[in-house]
């Protein structure tokens, strides 16, 4: 049995992918329905990543790939609150809602120096690669198929598109900036970076991310912002919106806010406030954050 080593970084799904592919197994369904989550159970998603395995599990995957039980839980986001489903990645906390669990996307041109999926690729805010500058792909450039876990072979569509050979987009500076923060916090990025407002943590930043990215993109829920049917394309719109905001906040965003609002004819502001208070008083009750001053920076102009 072909048994490939895992690269430190790797994403244990990502690297259970490669394990199957060197093998030549059919699908991942081979290997996991040899694991007891799920078992008797339908796999809503093959991402492992943030799955807690226990031993009996890790040690099925362990005599296939050859690899220890500490190497395999290493390619994982380890769980560190179950209650408020809290992750960590190298001391740096996050909730899962930073993390995308049904699709993949990656960066070629890493592809095309070292064929494998790297963990941090998981997380909902990046969407460029701070090494090479260029935008992640979450999509067949040939037959626009999205990259899913599901796939059996998540390097290559089913059209025969390999995706290292993808064409490269030019990413924008706030999506390599929120990026490069990203990599920074989880410790693959020695810079000393910050954002246009210090937001403290990489969990406080993506909380702040995805609560103004979902109003200013009209979301019924964040899990949209990640789900099946996004493309990192669109995200990473929203995200140089919110990062714009930040760039002259609070004026900037009380003037967009009421742009918006005059747009739709509706000028109300207890409608912002309203959407910003439950939100402002989360941080209160949780840390003393700078969420805080933003909304006292904000309530000045208004």
């Amino acid at each position: 049995m072909n048994q490939p080593l895992p690269y430190e970084d790797e994403s244990l799904t990502g690297y259970i992918l490669r394990l199957s592919i060197a093998n030549y197994y059919p699908s991942l369904k081979y290997i996991y329905d040899e694991l007891s989550v799920f078992q008797n159970k339908r796999i809503f998603s093959y991402y492992l990543d943030t799955l807690m395995l226990d031993d009996c599990d890790l040690a099925k995957l362990s005599a296939l790939a050859g690899s220890s039980l500490d190497i395999l839980r290493n390619l994982m986001f380890c769980e560190v609150d179950k209650a408020n489903q809290m992750y960590v990645y190298n001391k740096s906390v996050f909730s899962l809602t930073a993390i995308c669990t049904l699709k993949a996307k990656l960066c070629p041109l890493c592809l095309k120096e070292n064929e494998y999926i790297r963990k941090i690729w998981g997380l909902v805010n990046v969407t460029a690669c701070p090494y090479h500058k260029v935008m992640m792909v979450d999509q067949c450039q040939n037959c626009s198929k999205k990259i899913l876990w599901t796939q059996s072979n998540i390097f290559m569509c089913s059209c025969g598109h390999s995706h290292k050979n993808s064409k490269v987009e030019i990413a924008g500076e706030a999506c390599i900036s929120i990026s490069e923060y990203v990599y920074q916090e989880c410790g693959l990025l020695s810079k000393n970076l910050s954002l246009p407002i210090d937001l403290i943590n990489l969990n406080t930043m993506n909380n702040v991310i995805l609560f103004f990215a979902k109003h200013i993109g009209d979301f019924k829920n964040l899990s949209q912002l990640s789900g099946i049917n996004s493309l990192i394309k669109d995200f990473a719109i929203l995200q140089k919106q919110v990062f714009d905001l930040f760039k002259a906040w609070p004026q900037g965003f009380y003037e967009s806010w009421i742009n918006k609002e005059r747009d739709n004819k509706i000028v109300n502001i207890k409608r912002l406030w309203a959407i910003l208070e439950s939100f402002i008083l989360k941080f209160l009750k949780i840390e003393r954050t700078p969420i805080v001053l933003l909304g006292r920076n904000l309530l000045t102009i208004s």
